[in-house]
């Protein structure tokens, strides 16, 4: 158990942007992993000593019922102005440790807001099932069929998942990650790494942090308070920062890392 306070220099992964995490005030609401909620990420991108805006990914889910919830993703990356490619999914997921989804649907499209059509021919819609060991992906012209050999996951439900996992050194999951909801990458890891108090902008906060290796993914460490809200994602050049938790925005401060100022939206 943690007991002496740290900063964010101290930490792999917090340090790439450590005036953003000192700055950052967490949520007081409380908050039940098992329940509803609705959670709001900003997505920013690394390199040459920039860090980026790219958009925003925001996760709601409901309360299980016969094991099972519902997750609804929305994201939304810029990409040309005034265009951004958004991507929704409705996912049924199981109530497991990596909940795993059973069934989904996602949509993507290029356009200038999320209620447009899309820009000329960029929309898709795609449905998918797991049956008996076998990932189903079916689009409008054709059909795809992936064999899974272990337990699974996609890759934006491992936010939900991990808010529900023990803060503490446990078995490390072993599964395979469907990027972009349709791409399969086994032998991934899931695990404990880490308990540390972090100073943050109203002091220490006690944060936990877990760790997904893999062939074919970048190394990604997931920050959760200590009420289990996963606070933070850091994947090498990929970093989300939970900007809104149940429709309170929450304060921090990017600019000193940034060469660019968000997007207005």
């Amino acid at each position: 158990m943690a007991t002496e306070s740290t900063t964010p220099n101290d930490h792999f992964t917090l340090n790439k942007v450590g005036p953003l995490i000192a700055s950052y005030t967490p949520p007081e609401v409380t908050f039940e992993p098992n329940g509803a909620w609705k959670h709001q990420y900003m997505m920013y991108s690394m390199g040459y000593g920039q860090v980026r805006p790219e958009g925003e990914l925001t996760i709601q889910r409901n309360v299980a019922e016969n094991d099972h919830f519902q997750l609804k993703i929305l994201c939304r990356r810029y990409a040309s102005h005034p265009f951004s490619q958004f991507v929704e999914g409705e996912l049924d997921c199981m109530e497991t440790a990596l909940a795993s989804p059973g069934s989904w649907t996602y949509q993507t499209k290029l356009a200038q807001a999320i209620t447009d059509p899309p820009y000329l021919k960029s929309g898709l819609t795609q449905h998918a099932h797991v049956r008996d060991g076998c990932l189903i992906v079916q689009g409008d012209a054709h059909q795809r069929m992936f064999s899974l050999q272990d337990e699974y996951t996609c890759k934006w439900c491992l936010l939900e998942a991990v808010q529900r996992l023990p803060r503490e050194e446990f078995e490390p999951l072993e599964f395979t990650v469907l990027d972009d909801f349709d791409q399969p990458h086994p032998g991934q890891t899931l695990r404990f790494r880490k308990q540390e108090y972090v100073e943050l902008a109203d002091g220490p906060g006690l944060l936990t942090a877990y760790e997904q290796i893999g062939p074919g993914v970048l190394p990604t460490v997931f920050w959760v308070d200590s009420n289990g809200r996963c606070l933070f994602l850091m994947s090498c050049i990929e970093i989300y920062i939970l900007e809104e938790a149940d429709g309170v925005e929450l304060n921090y401060d990017d600019n000193p890392m940034m060469n660019l100022q968000r997007r207005e939206t």
